[in-house]
């Protein structure tokens, strides 16, 4: 059997300005695996550049997910401080109107009316359940909301009190 000749490839070496150019010859199976492992590592290349981009998108969108977290938490406890504030004034409402009962001959309200619709709300409430699912950052904004519900709920009834203390005033 007669083998067959493998084929080669010539690859010409010429130097710049004056000097002897060479010849190297390469079998055509070295070429071959020579491309395969540049390919190889150029697809490995290609990859890990596609990794540390990703890589880089989330740190950034992880720091800006903090940074909101951080402002609302800071929101949060600007409403709660201001809740106090409400709370305070209503209270000092309540008192005053307790003291109109008085100068008016009328009979005091019990404190649990005064202090009536504090409960929240019931039922389905599926706000509730999503900050629930935050969780404390979400128990806090809910605690919040419930606590600026509950002293509207009390406001208006307060309002509607006075009301009828100024038409029965009349």
């Amino acid at each position: 059997m007669r083998k067959r000749a493998e084929r080669r490839w010539t690859i010409m070496l010429v130097p710049h300005g004056s000097g002897s150019s060479r010849a190297v010859e390469v079998s055509h199976t070295v070429v071959k695996s020579l491309t395969g492992i540049g390919g190889v590592l150029v697809l490995v290349m290609v990859a890990l550049g596609v990794a540390a981009i990703a890589r880089g998108v989330n740190i950034t969108r992880n720091g800006v997910l903090e940074h909101e977290n951080r402002v609302l938490i800071d929101e949060i406890q600007r409403v709660r401080e201001h809740l106090v504030v409400l709370r305070d004034s209503l209270t000092t409402m309540g008192q005053r109107g307790q003291d109109l009962r008085l100068l008016a001959g009328l009979s005091p309200l019990d404190p649990a009316v005064q202090q009536g619709g504090i409960g929240g709300p019931a039922g389905e409430w599926p706000e509730r359940d999503r900050l629930m699912a935050l969780g404390i950052d979400g128990a806090q904004a809910l605690a919040a909301r419930l606590e600026v519900d509950g002293l509207a709920r009390r406001a208006n009834i307060l309002q509607a009190l006075i009301h009828v203390r100024c038409v029965l005033a009349e």
